[in-house]
């Protein structure tokens, strides 16, 4: 008898443990950082409504693909995540992402992006731009009726995952330094176009993929396009390039 009975409590527990790794959002230890370096390989990528990926995505099936990357399993439409928050993560704040943390969702009626650094998110926008970081939250054309969700296992530590699949973008990226070895630094820069990193003549997002692969160290750039990638100035390569110059393809900034 009480050996029938320590059978059935071992059952129950390994039936409880099974129970909860199968909820959403119970992944242990992903870094915020990572998912949002996962997420900016995908900018440019074309909105396709009911898509969740791999090369198509609406908005909640982009941040599901994002997530389910790192064994998150958050749900298919976004108003899941605006009548059940609880059910993913923790609601951080209303209306305002002074508190975010990389790797956070933001949550509007209709609609949801991931938080990424310094008040800007990344989505899939629409059919007109596809997979962008071009707004700040504060200031989203969706408004400021929105919720701060905090999801569950996401950590704000920076990354710490090793595989070869992931683009390593943090909050402060390395960059790509460079020196260049001619005198002819000024005349390269005045005779081309600052952003058209590719060469083609025109700034897309295109451009914005290659500054983001060189920053992580994915791509070599040769000297003319390191210097077209910097259109900050600052001798390095990196994601700021990369919305600066997704600001400008879509008509938001000049150079």
């Amino acid at each position: 008898m009480i050996k029938n009975r320590i059978v059935s409590l071992f059952a129950a527990v390994l039936i409880l443990f099974s129970v909860a790794a199968a909820l959403p959002g119970r992944a242990v230890g992903v870094s915020g950082a990572d998912i949002v370096a996962y997420a900016r390989q995908f900018i440019g990528y074309k909105y396709v409504r009911n898509t969740h990926g791999p090369t198509t995505f609406d908005c909640s099936g982009f941040a599901h693909f994002v997530f389910a990357h790192f064994g998150i399993e958050l749900p298919y439409s976004s108003a899941d995540y605006w009548k059940n928050p609880s059910a993913y993560g923790e609601v951080i704040a209303y209306g305002s992402a002074a508190d975010g943390q990389p790797g956070d969702i933001i949550s509007w009626n209709g609609h949801v992006a991931i938080y990424t650094e310094n008040g800007w998110c990344i989505e899939a926008l629409n059919s007109r731009y596809g997979v962008v970081e071009r707004f700040k939250v504060d200031t989203h054309p969706s408004g400021k009726n929105f919720r701060l969700i905090r999801i569950k296992g996401v950590e704000k530590a920076e990354p710490t995952t090793t595989t070869t699949n992931l683009v390593y973008l943090t909050t402060a990226p390395q960059g790509v330094t460079y020196e260049p070895d001619t005198d002819d630094f000024n005349e390269l820069r005045d005779d081309g176009l600052p952003g058209d990193v590719n060469g083609d003549s025109r700034v897309n997002t295109s451009d914005a993929r290659l500054v983001l692969r060189a920053a992580a160290g994915l791509e070599k750039l040769t000297d003319a396009q390191r210097i077209f990638a910097d259109v900050n100035g600052d001798g390095r390569v990196n994601s700021k390039d990369a919305r600066t110059i997704l600001r400008v393809a879509s008509r938001l900034e000049t150079l």
